[in-house]
């Protein structure tokens, strides 16, 4: 399965930037980023040490979810690492992200970022930092080991909504004579 993974993992040669970018992945109501968040922030700070690029950029989550920057200002000292801090969002989406580190990017001037997020999610994010005209280089976060289980704790949960799901429809169907079924679709989105 592993195998299978890798072709799907965007990583490309690094070269010096104007921006590291982290994609957000989750934060608690108390601020501590999650599991998977943390592996992204971790390697943007180990990317930061090879002087890849002199700042650092987090996208903020819509609220109540609290920002990211407190934690990495406090990772930032702790590690000895001096960079500038930016924040752009709030966010809802990659597309979201997107637009939001292409608008700071022109008003600051910068062409190349190094995209970090999951691995397995680095080649739809470049597409849409691209369309919004930045050069991009992914750096993954995550081994194509963790995005596998990863992977496997999402399929997990999401059976878990399928039995409910189907649980309830057999419910609404015994009670009501009629189901709902909704379908979600991916839409393309434009950049400015």
């Amino acid at each position: 399965m592993r195998a299978m993974l890798q072709p799907l993992t965007r990583r490309d040669t690094l070269q010096p930037s104007e921006a590291i970018v982290v994609l957000s992945s989750g934060i608690t109501l108390r601020g501590e980023p999650t599991e998977g968040a943390r592996r992204r922030l971790q390697h943007a700070y180990s990317l930061l040490r090879l002087r890849l690029a002199p700042r650092l950029v987090v996208t903020h989550l819509p609220p109540p979810l609290p920002s990211y920057v407190p934690t990495v200002r406090r990772d930032l000292r702790r590690m000895h690492i001096a960079t500038e801090l930016e924040e752009v969002g709030p966010i809802h989406d990659t597309h979201d992200e997107a637009l939001a580190v292409a608008q700071r990017a022109r008003e600051q001037g910068w062409n190349r970022i190094v995209l970090v997020s999951d691995g397995t999610h680095l080649r739809r994010a470049k597409a849409l930092f691209e369309k919004c005209g930045l050069q991009v280089l992914c750096s993954p976060g995550t081994t194509p080991a963790q995005a596998l289980s990863r992977a496997a704790a999402l399929e997990i949960r999401g059976l878990k909504l399928l039995e409910f799901s189907t649980a309830r429809l057999d419910l609404k169907n015994r009670f009501s004579g009629r189901a709902t079924v909704l379908v979600a679709a991916m839409s393309t989105h434009a950049c400015p």
